[in-house]
């Protein structure tokens, strides 16, 4: 059994992810693309429509290790059937920002992002590995941004836009046309994720989204193709994380 190696980015076809635990659709999805899942559970610490959001319940920190909220039992256990080294969040998460964001950070090319002050002890101690720790006033910095490749994200976010612009490839797109219960709309980073080393995954139609051939476009410059799971709106269901 062999764990993706660098956290958000396959080499291969992805066999086991970590999503929703209640986007019945999504699920079915890909259980028909073979592709096995592991439902996230119900956090009802945190506000109810992202109490099964994946990006807030648990982090890849590379390889076999998995950095887990410390109340989200039943997701360690499965992880840990699999063979996977869990590490315990230091952090509870809590309703109200900034007491959700602990575990919402993006890693991508040896950079760590997100708010700083507020994440947990653990993902900011990776700068001992030699991870370089970018600080975004978004504290959602996982939901907002979908992961291209390793050199390359997509944002609505001008904060992180303006943290990473002179460390990554950053297309910036607008606010809207992404469903999230309870919110006037989600984000992008919480409405796809790469299930190939070439292929990214939308939650929905994402050709309805106002800047979709922006979208192709620069997924395209980067080697990679797009497809989604329906014809239904594209929402953000805490994106995914790939496990195996």
């Amino acid at each position: 059994m062999e764990f993706i190696e660098t956290p958000n980015i396959p080499k291969q076809a992805v066999k086991t992810v970590i999503v929703s635990g209640i986007h019945n659709k999504i699920i079915d999805y890909l259980n028909n693309n073979n592709i096995s899942v592991i439902k996230s559970e119900k956090l009802s610490r945190i506000d109810k429509p992202v109490q099964y959001h994946t990006d807030m319940q648990a982090i890849h920190l590379g390889n076999d290790k998995f950095l887990v909220e410390k109340n989200c039992t039943s997701l360690q256990k499965a992880l840990t059937n699999i063979g996977a080294k869990i590490i315990l969040s230091d952090k509870s998460l809590a309703y109200n920002y900034p007491n959700d964001i602990a575990l919402n950070a993006l890693i991508i090319n040896k950079y760590v992002i997100g708010n700083i002050k507020y994440l947990d002890f653990n993902i900011t101690n990776l700068s001992k590995n030699g991870y370089t720790l970018i600080n975004t006033k978004q504290g959602y910095s996982r939901c907002s941004t979908a992961i291209i490749n390793n050199n390359a994200v997509i944002t609505a976010d001008k904060s992180i836009l303006k943290s990473l612009k002179n460390n990554l490839d950053i297309l910036l797109i607008e606010n809207g046309d992404i469903k999230l219960n309870g919110y006037d709309y989600g984000f992008i980073g919480g409405s796809c994720g790469l299930i190939d080393k070439d292929i990214l995954l939308f939650f929905g139609n994402i050709k309805e989204h106002r800047n979709y051939n922006k979208i192709k476009s620069f997924a395209r410059n980067n080697g990679i193709y797009i497809e989604q799971t329906g014809n239904y709106m594209l929402e953000d269901i805490g994106g995914m994380i790939q496990v195996i």
